[in-house]
This record gives structure tokens, C-alpha cells and sequence, in this order.
């Protein structure tokens, strides 16, 4: 039975770190992160990173689709997560800023923009 993984994020950020942008979704218990080299089709370009948890649980290039409101954040995937075969969506709560949420959708757009993602920020 699959099953989403359900959590507030108590804290939302976007860094770029060692040529990599972050965007984080996490509290005190739980993270989500995606990750993607700054130089999009760059050689070293794996694609959209993704780990929950633990850098067991993680991918390349596994998300289906996104959705980014300032309430909500939805990550859908295509295969699963290592590790966590019964798990194919994350929907993380969150309260963002016009600021924040405008800034988050862009960097989601932008991670995707050579994928086949389905990708919505409203």
C-alpha cells in the first residue's frame, strides 16, 4: 500500500553551497531536501537530487511532479526513494512569506526546467 509521507516543515531555505542549490523542507525530526548543480547541463549535472531523512533514502532524477503553495509542499515520485519502496509522495505543511514562496517556486522551476517534471507553484 503506498502511502505519503506527511510532515510540517517548521523551516523552509534555499542556499547554494559547494555549486549546489538546496532547498530544504524540515523540523527538529524530518527533512526533504532537493539538490542541483548551480550549472544546469554542466558534465557533472546528475539532475534534481533528492533525500529524506537519511542519505540512504535518496535518488537522482526521481520526481514526477511538484507543487509548491505558500501552505503546502507536494513531491511526487516516479520510483521510489532507495530504501523506502512503499513511498511515491511527500506532502510537507509549511507557511511561507509572498517573499519565500515567490523565491522557492522559482528555484523549483528552475531545478525541472530540462526534466520531464510536472512542476505548479501557486
Amino acid at each position: 500500500m503506498m502511502k505519503p509521507i506527511q510532515f510540517n516543515a517548521s523551516e523552509v531555505s534555499l542556499q547554494l553551497e559547494q555549486g549546489y542549490h538546496v532547498l530544504a523542507f524540515y523540523n527538529d525530526d524530518e527533512y526533504l531536501f532537493l539538490q542541483r548543480l548551480e550549472e544546469i547541463g554542466h558534465k557533472e549535472d546528475d539532475g534534481v537530487y533528492i533525500e529524506y531523512k537519511d542519505p540512504v533514502h535518496a535518488g537522482f532524477d526521481v520526481a514526477a511532479s511538484v507543487s509548491l503553495s505558500k501552505k503546502q509542499f507536494t513531491l511526487t515520485l516516479k520510483s521510489p526513494l532507495y530504501k523506502l519502496p512503499d513511498v511515491l509522495s511527500f506532502d510537507i505543511a509549511l507557511q511561507l512569506s509572498d517573499e519565500d514562496y515567490g523565491r522557492y517556486g522559482t528555484m523549483l522551476e528552475t531545478f525541472f526546467s530540462d526534466r520531464q517534471v510536472e512542476v505548479a507553484v501557486r
